[in-house]
């Protein structure tokens, strides 16, 4: 039998609102992509165990391109 959680594909995509934008060029902080990698896992950990888990630590985290308002993440 095989694991229906083999393969399992988690897409967000989210608009990132001007709100969020906090220095200039309409840069916004990292910590909003980290919250949004917590939503993601949240939802990984509901479809296969059926209840939230909690992120305890990232190991490494590497931001490679600005993130800006109005910009749409995937």
């Amino acid at each position: 039998m095989s694991d229906p959680r083999v393969g399992l594909t988690v897409t967000h995509r989210r608009y990132v609102p001007y709100s969020h934008a906090h220095y200039a060029g309409s840069l916004v902080d990292g910590a909003y992509a980290l919250g949004l990698f917590g939503d993601v896992a949240t939802e990984v950990c509901i479809r296969t165990d059926g209840d939230e888990g909690l992120f305890a630590s990232y190991a490494d985290v590497q931001f490679r391109a600005p993130m800006r308002a109005g910009d749409v993440l995937e």
